[in-house]
């Protein structure tokens, strides 16, 4: 059995395993999952979704909101572009620092030591700057 029919195989047993726990193994459900106030409720949620019966117009069909909401996107697409050349900058400006062969091989120059901090240096910063996540 090769690879891929294992893992159809292994796909559905989980599948079908899951649906079996949600509807005769859960004793966490108070109604049925079949049910009509179940559908009411799936219902209810729909329609608060798309807009309707919800007073005042929904936000898609709102022509300022469509606005509001490409001014938005052009905003994050700008500020990506921005980060994308600065991180290219910062790349350019360091990658010869970073490179062992440069820095501490056959091409290195003369003081091994410095040129070997140097490298440590580089590298440590362009790890920490990919350990910290983005938004902190």
């Amino acid at each position: 059995m090769n690879f891929s029919k294992a893992s159809a195989i292994f796909t559905l047993l989980m599948l079908v395993g899951s649906w079996v726990f949600v509807l005769a193994l859960d004793g966490q459900q108070t109604s049925s999952f079949f049910s009509s106030e179940t559908f009411q409720r799936v219902t209810r949620f729909v329609k608060g979704l798309l807009g309707v019966n919800v007073a005042g117009t929904p936000a898609f069909g709102d022509a300022s909101e469509w606005r509001r909401t490409a001014g938005l996107a052009y905003q994050t697409l700008a500020m990506s572009v921005l980060a994308i050349s600065l991180a290219a900058l910062g790349a350019l400006a360091t990658f010869m620092f970073g490179a062992r062969n440069v820095m501490t091989g056959e091409l290195a120059p003369g003081a091994r030591w410095a040129s070997g901090a140097v490298l440590f240096a580089v590298r440590g910063s362009w790890a920490l700057l990919r350990g910290v996540p983005e938004l902190v």
